[in-house]
């Protein structure tokens, strides 16, 4: 894949609807405190039936630098890890309140028993995630798998860099954020770009549609939830 790659017109769509409706995302009014407040339902029958290596939807490990992310579950099971320790979160569950530097990823669990439906707010810091990445990262990651495409590393690299995320490379974690920030920047500012990647794409993301745009009031109660060892 190249940086000609064919992209979908995506930015002047209130809702995403991604990889054939098995993943839909809402965005609401973020809080003064937000950067970015969000609602996924993804579907059972897609996390079921997608092995994990093709599964476009579960992010990879990963950790902010600076910024909170907290997740209320609506509907469904979610299996959260973090920092090596996996746990599961329903609708009955506290938020789960993920702080910046902890490695993380999580998913719909394939042997729940209905779609899942997530909530997800990130604190508003200087830079980091907002809309515009999750708009091209998702928009990308589905016109890929449209194509029959493997999304490009350096193409990622560029959309996580700019959002001042990193891979969360195994081992301790002061060499794993060491090693994580240095391939960002590697591969994320100076070569991804220099081959012509970017962090955003007119087809993929509309500064003043999305700030005009509709969108829902809907409160995150931001409550830290005991993730410690059992």
């Amino acid at each position: 894949m190249s940086p000609a790659f064919t992209r979908s017109s995506t930015a002047h769509s209130a809702t995403l609807s991604l990889f054939d409706k098995a993943q839909v995302v809402t965005w609401h009014t973020p809080t003064a405190s937000q950067a970015v407040h969000q609602t996924e339902t993804i579907s059972l029958a897609y996390a079921r039936s997608t092995s994990p290596s093709a599964n476009q939807i579960t992010p990879p490990y990963h950790w902010h630098h600076a910024q909170q992310e907290t997740f209320i579950v609506k509907r469904g099971t979610f299996i959260f890890t973090l920092e090596g320790r996996s746990f599961p979160a329903t609708a009955a569950s506290d938020p789960v309140v993920i702080p910046a530097r902890q490695r993380h990823s999580f998913r719909l669990d394939p042997a729940g028993e209905e779609d899942g439906v997530i909530e997800i707010a990130i604190s508003k810091e200087d830079g980091g995630i907002s809309e515009r990445f999750f708009r091209n990262l998702y928009s990308y990651l589905d016109d890929c798998v449209r194509a029959g495409k493997t999304p490009h590393p350096l193409q990622m690299l560029v959309f996580i860099e700019a959002a001042d995320v990193s891979l969360g490379l195994p081992g301790p974690a002061a060499v794993a954020l060491l090693a994580s920030r240095v391939l960002g920047w590697v591969g994320g500012r100076w070569v991804g770009p220099l081959l012509g990647y970017k962090s955003t794409y007119a087809e993929y993301y509309d500064a003043e549609f999305s700030e005009r745009a509709g969108k829902s009031n809907v409160g995150v109660k931001e409550v830290e939830v005991d993730i410690g060892g059992g």
